[in-house]
């Protein structure tokens, strides 16, 4: 996949099983998290309040001919899927914009967890933009916090999609706090495939 990086590795047993025959050549080496994308996904909580700094990154970004793709408040779900079949399609990113309560469990239909967890299931690359003092992000849940989220799905899909121990197929996170709208589309466009 375009990270570099296989989803998921084969965990066998603890036996240590001698081998007579002699050893094979090295694996070859995935290639570098730097390898070019032919298109990115914003995936970010509307409302919040980094959207109107993503959205000029975006603005940037297809400026410079990147094929970036963001949601708008009046997206219904065919065009989300859509827009998350390209991405899995045409081996792009996902660009998880992590504030501290990304991928809550909200009860809405396609929203971040709704679009981190295609990400997951479907082993698109997904590259963390931090944004917040909080990460990874630790998203409400529980019958005190987010009734609509009793067992933890937010904070579960961020432990395996993107957390330290993931084992999701992800780049290093892009630490944006303290940057400007072009400092963050000059760090992505070197990942992105110009049109």
């Amino acid at each position: 996949m375009g990270c570099g990086a296989s989803a998921s590795e084969t965990k066998g047993s603890d036996a240590v099983v001698p081998s007579t025959s002699p050893p094979s050549a090295p694996a070859t080496p995935a290639p570098a998290p730097t390898s070019r994308f032919s298109c990115a996904m914003f995936s970010l909580d509307l409302g919040s309040e980094y959207e109107a700094q993503m959205r000029e990154v975006y603005e940037i970004l297809k400026e410079q001919g990147c094929d970036v793709l963001i949601r708008d408040a009046a997206d219904d779900g065919e065009m989300i899927e859509k827009r998350l079949s390209k991405i899995k399609e045409e081996e792009g990113v996902l660009l998880a914009v992590c504030t501290s309560n990304y991928a809550a469990f909200d009860g809405r239909p396609h929203n971040t967890y709704f679009e981190l967890d295609f990400a997951y299931e479907n082993k698109v690359c997904v590259w963390p933009l931090r944004v917040e003092n909080i990460y990874p992000p630790i998203p409400a849940w529980g019958t005190g916090r987010n009734s609509r989220d009793p067992s933890g799905n937010g904070p579960a899909i961020i432990a395996i999609a993107i957390g330290p121990k993931s084992d999701g197929v992800k780049m290093k996170c892009l630490d944006c706090r303290s940057q400007t709208a072009e400092e963050i589309a000059a760090a992505i466009s070197k990942n992105l495939k110009r049109e």
